[in-house]
């Protein structure tokens, strides 16, 4: 994966120009849960699965603070599931939906114990590959919201 740029303790928050997110401890990157070719449709879920830089695996995170993060192939945001007066709770699944610039579809990248963590405004909980900490991410495993844990590698994202 590639380098993104640096951060220091002064500044966590990193621009992001690259467009796949691989979480760390394997090939796992995050994937729109579609075919390659079939469309997208609001409520997908998100998942993991081998990186393989098809279309589905392709996102435009610009993130410089709290930013939308959009699959490429389908115009859809990364999305918290949540609504207002029904905030999103650890273990609830992350799914695509249509744009709309809401707080459940802004995500920074924050940089810490030497990997970048995923955190949504909304939630302030971290983007996480759904599997036992310590244990391999596996093609299809869920990604879901969880309570942020530093060090925790289901929640250790690279890109690239």
């Amino acid at each position: 994966m590639a380098s993104a740029g640096s951060a220091s303790a002064a500044d966590p928050f990193v621009t992001i120009d690259s467009r796949y997110a691989q979480n760390v401890p394997g090939t796992m990157c995050l994937d729109a849960s579609t075919d390659p070719g079939s469309p997208h449709v609001p409520g997908d879920v998100a998942q993991v699965w081998t990186c393989d830089g098809g279309p589905n695996q392709a996102w435009a995170f610009n993130s410089s603070g709290y930013s939308d993060i959009q699959n490429e192939d389908g115009s859809l945001c990364l999305d918290a599931n949540s609504n207002p007066g029904n905030p999103a709770n650890p273990g609830d699944p992350v799914q695509l939906w249509t744009c709309d610039g809401g707080p459940n579809q802004m995500w920074t990248w924050v940089f810490s114990g030497g990997f970048w963590t995923i955190v949504n405004e909304a939630a302030g909980l971290c983007l996480d590959a759904s599997t036992d900490p310590g244990s391999p991410t596996t093609p299809g495993d869920k990604v879901q919201l969880w309570t942020c844990h530093s060090g925790a590698s289901n929640q250790q994202w690279g890109h690239g």
